[in-house]
């Protein structure tokens, strides 16, 4: 089964956003379905921005990977990370760039990482990810989970935790070398 639409809002009785999910039978059918779940996968992050940007995180990042079905080294169909985004990163991450401008990288990585199911982050890094560059939700919705006044705060701490994942690349797929 794999995920076809997702609900624009909460059941009244359950609380819950519904998920329509499809598999085909025949060969018909698993072309439809194949097309409706690359539709899916391609409308999704924009539906956590808008509708559903309220979603859980751990439900986020459960569609993300159901959307995507990444094999090792599969890029996402959302943009994989290049040798650009590396560097925005790295600059990010070593304090040579602001958030605002290292975003979209942080953004295309944040998705394919979230895509794998093998990638572990830490719980609290994966919920800010998720809020700030999924959700698009403000640093005032954000701050109090980490216990900071503001948003230069929040950007230090960004740093702090993603600079062990840029150091150890090994952890990731890459699909480009940082120094081309």
């Amino acid at each position: 089964m794999r995920p076809l639409r997702l609900g624009l809002k909460a059941d009244a009785s359950s609380g819950s956003v519904s998920v329509l999910y499809g598999c085909g039978c025949s060969a018909v059918g698993k072309a439809l379905v194949e097309a409706a779940v690359q539709r899916f996968a391609d409308d999704l992050p924009r539906q956590l921005q808008g509708a559903n940007a309220d979603l859980e995180p751990v439900l986020v990042r459960l569609l993300l990977q159901h959307s995507q079905q990444l094999q090792p080294g599969q890029p996402i169909q959302h943009g994989s990370v290049n040798a650009q985004d590396l560097q925005d990163l790295y600059a990010f991450v070593f304090g040579l760039r602001g958030l605002e401008q290292a975003e979209p990288a942080l953004y295309r990585w944040t998705l394919r990482s979230l895509s794998v199911p093998l990638l572990s982050l830490d719980p609290l890094l994966e919920r800010i990810l998720i809020y700030r560059l999924i959700q698009r939700r403000d640093w005032s919705d954000i701050l109090p989970l980490l216990k900071l006044t503001g948003p230069r705060q929040a950007e230090r701490w960004l740093r702090v935790h993603l600079k062990p994942l840029m150091q150890d690349l090994s952890l990731l797929d890459w699909d480009a070398d940082p120094h081309d």
